[in-house]
């Protein structure tokens, strides 16, 4: 009987537990960085691109020097200041497109504070 307990006990501490999850069990996927940038630029494009895109004739110097939508470095340009100027700008514009910003701030600030 000692045996037969010795050797349960034996067979119960060789079993691996299992480690505790870190994550949750069903992660969210965030989408990459150009993707969310792609869509963003598409909404400056359509509410800020007449003053902020240079090739457009009615291009504003001034708001070029702050960010040019046509230079592939344009999200580089915005800082947690420009962000919330830009966010409220787009306060009264559709839900998608306030949507697509917020999500470019949030990536953004994110990849920015990874060592």
């Amino acid at each position: 009987m000692r045996f037969a307990l010795a050797a349960l006990a034996a067979a119960v501490c060789a079993q691996e537990r299992a480690p505790a999850p870190s994550e949750p069990a069903i992660a969210v996927p965030r989408p990459a960085l150009a993707s969310v940038r792609d869509n963003a630029h598409a909404a400056l494009a359509r509410h800020c691109g007449s003053c902020h895109e240079a090739h457009q004739p009615t291009a504003n110097p001034k708001a070029l020097a702050v960010f040019d939508l046509d230079q592939p470095d344009w999200p580089e340009h915005f800082d947690e200041r420009r962000f919330a100027v830009a966010l409220q700008r787009f306060a009264s514009k559709p839900a998608a497109d306030k949507a697509a910003f917020v999500a470019l701030r949030d990536a953004e600030l994110a990849a920015r504070a990874k060592p």
